[in-house]
């Protein structure tokens, strides 16, 4: 158990370049590191090389027919991997540029790899033009155009061209969707139409995907594929996220009726984001918002950091969630919801809330009795906000009869009442 797997599977690959003539190390190899796999990655050439510090007998010509004999392999995970290292250990810059100019569409990892040699060297026109020429020559179905256009933003926000920091924040919206990215376009946007106009140009581009995806087979996957051919997909409830910011809380709050009570918690289903939402436009502003609905509606809009998107906003944990709910309150400033369209969307919320609490307590979700329990008491809350603290003590009396027998989640009941201080369970 003390043997370095690492360095033992490295000095195996090492024994392999060693003993195998030239024209049959690419081969063997290539074979070698797929039964290594299990190394996490970690079986490459690179380290094949400095396991030891003696020098390996002709690692240039070596380098040459290597490259050589990846290209010509099928471009699963590992081809992909080794070629993109095979590359830049041999060809250096302009390897990445012969192998993207030549192979670009079975290997678009090479543009990213180009790129990032063109940021070592702070060459940033020459990043520009490499990033437009990628965006270019890729289908626009590949989420790697994301990782792309994040280049040209770069380079583009260093050498101040405006027009080109626009087109490489909708660039990567569009092909890596994610909440992230789409706060990072809204906040370029310098006037209310403008926000509204980025908001529908995505919502258009998110259905196109959306179509193209569902007619795929869901259950297809193939976990050897190159992650560089991954293609674009729209997160749950971005378009939800969408129409909220640019004020269409109709077309939001038709979404919450169809919804299933359970499986929020997984973030696919609508009401995870509308009922927070709407109990939290019906709150009176004039009051300090209390415990249940503060942690509910923080829940709600804390978005996990997509996978593969990075922003430089989002630092920390939490940090996305800080700039959604700041989006959410500067689109209820400039949408605001009319009081009578608040009270039937509050409505709608509380229906979907109680149909929650139902369900889960009623089918014994016994780790999740303490969410009922929040979900209703930010009802009761919201209700005491706007002066009718009576009807909100008297849906949580009628919660605590209606499940008098589940101790565990009176238990839970109970807690959440005391956390508000507003009501109370005997």
């Amino acid at each position: 158990m003390e043997t370095d797997f690492e360095e033992a599977g490295l000095r195996y690959l090492r024994s392999i370049y060693l003993s195998e003539k030239p024209s049959f190390r690419p081969e063997v190899l290539l074979k070698g590191i797929v039964n290594l796999s299990y190394l996490s990655g970690n079986a490459t050439i690179h380290g094949m090389i400095h396991v030891s510090l003696e020098d390996l007998p002709e690692l240039d010509q070596f380098g040459e027919q290597w490259i050589e004999y990846l290209k010509k392999q099928k471009e699963d995970r590992i081809v992909t991997n080794l070629l993109k290292e095979a590359v830049r250990l041999f060809g250096g810059i302009k390897g990445l540029e012969t192998l993207s100019m030549e192979k670009g569409h079975q290997f678009p990892g090479a543009f990213v790899e180009w790129l990032e040699a063109l940021k070592k060297d702070m060459n940033y026109p020459e990043m520009i033009r490499v990033a437009r020429l990628g965006l270019e020559t890729l289908s626009d179905r590949l989420t790697i155009r994301g990782q792309i256009a994040d280049y040209l933003y770069e380079a583009a926000s260093r050498l101040d061209q405006k027009d080109l920091v626009e087109e490489s924040l909708k660039e990567a919206l569009y092909a890596s969707p994610s909440l992230s990215r789409l706060l990072n376009l809204l906040d370029h946007a310098r006037k209310t139409q403008q926000k509204v106009d980025y908001l529908n140009g995505a919502l258009v581009r998110f259905e196109k995907m959306k179509k193209r995806t569902e007619k795929k087979d869901s259950l297809e996957t193939n976990l050897n594929r190159s992650p560089d051919l991954y293609e674009n997909h729209v997160p749950e409830n971005l378009e939800v996220y969408g129409y909220l910011l640019k004020g269409n809380y109709a077309q939001a709050a038709d979404l919450m009726s169809p919804s299933k009570p359970l499986g929020w918690s997984s973030g696919y289903s609508p009401n995870a984001i509308l009922v927070p939402f709407f109990l939290y436009t019906r709150w009176n502003q004039e009051r300090k918002m209390t415990a249940n609905i503060t942690d509910l509606w923080k829940d709600a809009t804390d978005v996990p950091v997509d996978f593969g998107t990075y922003s430089q906003e989002d630092s920390g944990p939490g940090d996305l969630g800080k700039r959604f709910r700041t989006h959410l309150d500067n689109a209820l400033k400039q949408f605001p919801i009319p009081e009578k369209d608040r009270d039937e969307y509050f409505l709608a919320a509380e229906k979907a809330a109680f149909k929650r609490a139902d369900a889960i307590v009623s089918e014994k979700h016994r780790k999740s009795y303490w969410k009922a329990a929040q979900l209703l008491l930010a009802v009761a809350e919201t209700y005491w906000s706007n002066g009718s603290a009576d009807q909100g003590q008297k849906l949580v009396s009628r919660f605590k009869e209606k499940y008098n027998r589940h101790s565990a989640f009176k238990a839970e009941l109970q807690k959440a009442a005391r956390k508000s201080k507003l009501f109370s369970v005997s």
